[in-house]
């Protein structure tokens, strides 16, 4: 008893849960196995779209969220389908990608443990704005479009949590022009790798993919740069000890090599310039 109190404290903190990463990792190899309460409250209330919830907020939350697991290529939805629902995932990766003009697909974005996608198409648009697919075994927390609008009207204060998860991405957006503008192929293409590896939004202390689920063609698309120059820069960086490449897999071995391509964005002193 005092084993859950103490989980259930830690759920409802900022800082590492290490259980949760226990029970992630084991929900990867008994997928028909329900989340715990536990790992629900944690995700919520690590969920930039929940921030601001008060305690019964949390409880709400969790009583309207289901869970969803999908083996590799599953399909979560179509690009252009009414958007219903909105999920967190907390468990693998997932692809997010668009039809091209071509109609072949194009990867956009993968999103990893602690990130929520779809909230775009549900809140806005009315229609999915990218298809979703699990890029190897994973599981989702999901919340349907009624019980988000419930939450809502009954909690004002989400609406100021959605606005600032909108302004971040934008930021994003910006930083991804700017990184196409300013960098350098190689700078670039380090930042994709790491940013797939170990996303942003991910809350997991311990939980680092050193595996991309990639083919090179969609490296290329995230980078923003042709299959020759990814396979190029592969090729270099697989002889310098820095990754292993296979067609349709990326395994980083030195992270750190990649960091240090990474350009320095600190603002200088106008006295050291």
């Amino acid at each position: 008893m005092e084993q859950r109190k103490a989980r259930r404290r830690e759920a409802m903190t900022e800082g590492p849960l290490t259980p949760v990463r226990a029970e992630v990792e084991a929900a990867l190899r008994t997928p028909e196995a329900a989340p715990s309460g536990d790992l629900v409250l944690y995700l919520i209330r690590q969920c930039p779209l929940f921030q601001g919830l008060p305690p019964e907020g949390w409880a709400e939350a969790a009583a309207c969220a289901r869970a969803w697991s999908g083996p590799h290529g599953a399909v979560l939805f179509r690009e252009g389908e009414p958007a219903v629902a909105f999920g967190v995932v907390y468990a693998g990766r997932v692809k997010l990608t668009q039809r091209a003009r071509s109609g072949a697909e194009a990867l956009v974005r993968v999103v990893g443990e602690g990130q929520a996608f779809a909230w775009p198409g549900l809140f806005a648009d009315g229609v999915y704005l990218a298809s979703a697919a699990a890029l190897e075994p994973a599981r989702a927390l999901v919340w349907d479009r009624p019980g988000v609008d419930e939450l809502f009207t009954r909690f004002p204060v989400l609406a100021h949590s959605a606005r600032h998860v909108v302004s971040r991405r934008m930021r994003e957006l910006q930083d991804r022009w700017r990184e196409l503008a300013d960098d350098r192929v190689p700078e670039r293409l380090a930042r994709t790798l790491l940013r797939v590896v170990q996303p942003d939004g991910r809350r997991f202390e311990d939980g680092v993919f050193p595996s991309v689920p990639l083919s090179r063609r969609e490296i290329a698309q995230l980078t923003g740069t042709t299959l020759f120059t990814v396979s190029r820069l592969f090729g270099q960086w697989e002889r310098a000890g820095v990754l292993t490449a296979s067609r349709e897999r990326v395994v980083v071995t030195d992270p750190a090599a990649l960091r240090r391509l990474l350009p320095d964005r600190r603002p200088r002193s106008p006295l050291s310039r």
